[in-house]
């Protein structure tokens, strides 16, 4: 390409434009002073996440002050006698009696078999020894019965040979009395003897029976296996439980409550619950 192609292009390019009136082109607006405030606007995120977090780091501190004031505040009922809720078993004895003594403290740890109190053991003592007294009695009574038994017997015996003696007399008498030999009274006399010694007889019977039946049917029964016997001697052993059920004690391993409930001198009936 001609130099002068590239010097007429030259001066087309650095030439002046035309100069344009003050009215005909102003250019945009200029911006008020005040607009300008992208950065800020930029920074108000930020602002309100570390707002946002501060509120979350303090929402602990206020639940753990709310419920110090809901506690505090009279919102909860409280007492000073309260205990841990727990498995707890009521601890009585089936007989009746005045409290000796208490041989636990409120809140001790007891094992299985320690005394936790006593009851007034005189009244059960007297039982016991009226109960063996009987049991004793019942032994002599039995052996008592045992020899009425064998007395009858013999008098049974010696009943039946009086029956036979009246009843050969009134024989005697019946074979004579129609030949004139022997009265009529007399007679009579024999046959009335006869039926009266054959009722003492049959009474004895009855009477021997009935002390048989006493002996259980058994005239060689021992005196221990005796049922009177046997009744006299579950007597002394209930009294016996009494005496050793008016102590009572822990029947497992655990803590004893309401020991204050019960003192020395304060009755207690049957099956009430002390602890």
């Amino acid at each position: 390409m001609p130099d002068d192609v590239a010097l007429d292009l030259a001066p087309a390019e650095t030439a002046k434009a035309p100069t344009a009136r003050p009215d005909a082109f102003r250019g945009p607006p200029e911006r008020p002073a005040e607009m300008p405030r992208e950065p800020e606007t930029a920074s108000r995120p930020s602002r309100q996440r570390l707002v946002r977090w501060a509120l979350f780091a303090l929402l602990p501190f206020a639940l753990i002050g709310g419920g110090y004031w809901y506690v505090t505040g009279g919102q909860v009922m409280s007492t000073n006698d309260a205990y841990v809720g727990a498995e707890t078993v009521g601890i009585s004895t089936d007989v009746s009696g005045t409290v000796k003594e208490v041989d636990v403290k409120e809140n001790e740890h007891v094992v299985p078999g320690q005394v936790l109190y006593r009851l007034d053991p005189r009244q059960f003592q007297i039982a016991v020894d009226n109960a063996k007294a009987n049991l004793a009695q019942m032994a002599l009574t039995i052996d008592a019965m045992k020899q009425d038994y064998l007395q009858m017997q013999s008098d049974v015996v010696a009943q039946q040979a009086q029956v036979a003696l009246n009843q050969a007399n009134y024989d005697r008498s019946a074979s004579l009395v129609g030949t004139g030999a022997v009265s009529k009274a007399t007679y009579d006399q024999g046959r009335f003897s006869l039926d009266a010694q054959r009722g003492k007889l049959e009474s004895l019977r009855q009477q021997a029976a009935v002390q048989l039946a006493k002996l259980d049917g058994n005239p060689n029964i021992p005196v221990t296996q005796h049922p009177m016997y046997l009744q006299a001697k579950a007597q002394v052993e209930e009294a016996q439980r009494q005496l050793d059920d008016s102590v009572v004690m822990a029947p497992f391993a655990g803590t004893v409550t309401q020991v204050p409930a019960i003192a020395p001198g304060k009755y207690l009936a049957a099956s009430t619950t002390a602890f």
